[in-house]
């Protein structure tokens, strides 16, 4: 599950107008009307953000113009252009607002909430891209590029058309140059720009499949063993050494060098010559059931199409009660475009009630620990669009092979 920089990177392209969504922005017990970038960071509207806090739209507009913060010029659903502002800058307004007027309690409520979200954003992956679908791994390497120095980790993943495709994880990449891992998340934003107009196309979440011990198989219960690593293209890596090179990094220089010398793509071709294992060309337990990974990747596609059209909603959940997927109804419940984007996210982290989600938890914990399921659980739920209806709601535990409880599954 990703969430972007809230730092758009449109601040630099002002006459690129991006589509957005309009949203209710929630943090813990604050929410407020706002708009989605593609991107997945917040921003309001000149109204949004004076209404909030009973103020006239012109008095935020005049703030943000003399205060000279950024903007972003967006195209809304019905084609109309306008304007909208960052988070953060909403959040300076609306402090302005508490300091000029003590009485003003959402003022206070507001700022504080998106400090406090911008904080907590700030510790999570860099990724302004959409998830892509998961991918077969087909295999690890760990070059050596520099001696005594951190292995730059490559995952070589195989795409459904059969061809393979090379990333290499940000952590390692950066690593390997002395640099901190959430360096991308804390640079200015003159460093984004300046990295994205030299060709960088940005840290993605990759999701893949671990696969099989044998190259073309893979069975039902390995099949099941999803991961996902952030990563960067083999390009992308050296646009990144490049820029610290030019600040005169010692580390950055000498992988340059090294690159120089021998390519990204002969290193991982001569340690994929020597680790390549050898086709199986026969099953050795004709008992055994096994999948051909093309087929298994397109059955995956017509479970996910034939769950995204159930009217239901369905969700799935790990034992943590951390999602692990959902249904494309319960994803615009969710005020979430693709179910892929709800992984790895929590119940506090969607628009529901903190009572709501507090209440969720507690059903959760008590059908995993009593591994028994629960049927018609009626309960409200606060959605994206701002309704609260009574939702009537199963749970049933997800159990693996050898019976334990893994998490559960709920539909209403």
């Amino acid at each position: 599950m990703y969430i972007p920089s809230q730092s758009p990177k449109f601040e630099a392209q002002p006459t690129y107008r991006v589509h957005v969504k309009l949203i209710t922005w929630k943090w813990k017990d604050f929410s407020a009307n706002a708009y989605q970038l593609p991107d997945g960071s917040i921003a309001m509207s000149y109204r949004q953000m004076a209404l909030k806090v009973c103020q006239n739209k012109n008095a935020a507009k005049e703030f943000v113009l003399k205060a000279n913060l950024p903007q972003i010029p967006v195209r809304f659903k019905n084609s109309l252009s306008g304007t909208l502002v960052p988070l953060a800058s909403v959040a300076d307004y609306w402090k302005h607002v508490d300091f000029s007027n003590p009485k003003t309690i959402q003022a206070f409520l507001g700022w504080r909430a998106i400090k406090e979200y911008l904080a907590e954003v700030e510790q999570r992956p860099f990724c302004p891209w959409p998830n892509q679908p998961f991918l077969i791994l087909k295999a690890v390497y760990n070059l050596n590029i520099l001696t005594d120095k951190p292995l730059l980790r490559v995952l070589a993943l195989a795409q459904p058309d059969g061809q393979r495709e090379y990333r290499i994880e940000i952590t390692s990449a950066l690593a390997l140059i002395g640099v901190p891992p959430q360096w991308l998340n804390k640079c200015r934003s003159k460093t984004r720009t300046k990295l994205h107009n030299q060709g960088f196309t940005g840290v993605q979440l990759t999701q893949y499949i671990l696969e099989s011990q044998y190259p073309t198989l893979i069975s039902p219960r390995e099949s099941q063993q999803l991961a996902s690593s952030n990563t960067i293209s083999l390009r992308d890596c050296l646009i990144i050494w490049e820029y610290f090179a030019e600040r005169q990094s010692s580390c950055a220089i000498a992988c340059l060098k090294a690159l120089a010398a021998e390519s990204f793509e002969h290193r991982i071709a001569k340690v994929a010559t020597s680790r390549e294992p050898k086709k199986v060309l026969q099953i050795p337990n004709p008992l055994r059931l096994t999948y051909n990974l093309e087929n298994f990747y397109q059955s995956w596609q017509i479970l996910q199409l034939i769950i995204n059209h159930i009217p239901q909603n369905i969700f799935w959940k790990d034992r943590n009660s951390v999602y692990l997927g959902c249904n494309q109804n319960f994803a615009r419940l969710a005020g979430i475009e693709t179910p892929e984007q709800i992984v790895g996210k929590t119940d506090y982290d969607l628009p529901w009630r903190k009572e709501e989600a507090n209440w969720f938890r507690q059903c959760d914990a008590r059908i995993i620990n009593n591994n028994a399921p629960e049927y018609g659980i009626v309960e409200t739920q606060l959605q994206a669009d701002g309704q609260r209806p009574l939702v009537n709601t199963t749970k049933i535990p997800l159990l693996d092979v050898e019976g334990n409880v893994t998490g559960l599954v709920g539909i209403y």
